[in-house]
């Protein structure tokens, strides 16, 4: 069992307020530094003394947000790194300005030229195999409908169909007028869901 500097009291009155909770939503992730997370990550598992030795107490975490907004202040991101090896750090940079170029729509040919050499039918077998759980782009909703069909499938686990509720005036308007949001969604443990906007 960890050791934490809260009182007995304290920690039981965390204990109660937390029993029930199973996700924990940070939004605006930009501003949370490593020692924050580390922090965090430390009173959960004071809290969830049953899962004190995994990540957060065995509580789901969600980080919401862009990484493009505010900085920690006087934090370092969670997403610094301090690579070593000249070639980790050119290809940071390579992707560094591809993604900043891609932000503004404005994507250059020495970044057309980057994406290219990761055309899968000019990569080897196990290189290819490195990209099974990569998010993938496909031009309709149907194609994106079977990949998500065929993974969770994979998954091994029962695939449970969720409703939208519809609750208010022309509710449930066509999706297209819904920010695209589906009337559907299907999940399952261990699925990956990705959330494009705040709900």
């Amino acid at each position: 069992m960890l050791k934490s500097d809260l009182s007995v009291v304290t920690l039981q009155s965390l204990q109660a307020s937390f029993v029930s909770c199973r996700f924990l939503i940070m939004d605006e992730k930009s501003m949370i530094d490593l020692k924050r997370l580390s922090f965090i990550d430390g009173r959960l598992q004071a809290i969830f003394p049953g899962a004190s030795d995994t990540l957060f107490g065995g509580l789901n975490v969600l980080l919401c947000g862009d990484f493009f907004q505010l900085p920690p202040v006087g934090g370092k991101s969670l997403f610094s790194r301090s690579p070593t090896q000249v070639d980790t750090v050119k290809g940071h940079q390579l992707y560094q300005a591809f993604n900043r170029e891609l932000r503004i729509s404005q994507l250059s040919k020495e970044s057309w030229e980057l994406l290219r050499t990761r055309i899968a039918n000019g990569l080897s077998p196990t290189e290819v195999a490195t990209f099974d759980s990569a998010l993938r782009l496909y031009f309709t909703n149907s194609e994106v409908k079977e990949m998500n069909g065929k993974k969770l499938s994979g998954i091994g686990q029962p695939v449970k169909k969720v409703l939208a509720w519809h609750k208010g005036r022309n509710a449930a308007k066509a999706s297209e007028e819904t920010d695209n949001l589906c009337p559907e969604i299907k999940v399952c443990i261990q699925a990956r869901v990705m959330l494009t906007t705040n709900l």
